[in-house]
């Protein structure tokens, strides 16, 4: 079962513009995690764990996973896998290699996310100079 939220959701074009100042390393993970999501599909879960077989090494960064997985389901391209349970839901969740729990997530929204790579991606995106000069 996936929340889903109980405000309207975004427009494409908002979400684009909402997502435009994010650092890079938030938006490398933000499309690892888009291109997760849309590899499984609306009815597969992942979580952060799967992000390895679906080019994380390119992500960009660690510390990050929780903002970018909290701002996909803000903006309804991701929602949570889980049950209710005594009428409160309850998101299921996997360990990390480090033994911690994390959530699991289902796509919501294949649209939003592919409009989000398309707006994104580092070829769609030109690189300001202060990127280019953390590249080095």
């Amino acid at each position: 079962m996936i929340a889903t939220p109980a405000k309207a959701q975004p427009s494409p074009e908002t979400l684009v513009r909402e997502w435009t100042w994010k650092a890079p390393a938030m938006r490398a993970m933000t499309l690892a995690v888009c291109r997760l999501a849309l590899a499984r599909g609306v009815a597969g879960d992942f979580s952060a764990m799967d992000l390895a077989d679906h080019g994380a090494d390119a992500h960009g960064g660690t510390g990050i996973a929780g903002s970018v997985f909290r701002q996909l389901a803000e903006a309804g391209i991701i929602g949570p896998v889980g049950a209710i349970v005594d009428g409160e839901f309850i998101q299921r969740r996997v360990r990390n290699a480090c033994g911690n729990p994390i959530g699991l997530w289902r796509l919501t929204h294949p649209g939003l996310a592919r409009a989000l790579i398309a707006a994104h991606a580092p070829e769609s995106v030109p690189m300001r100079q202060m990127e280019l000069l953390e590249l080095r």
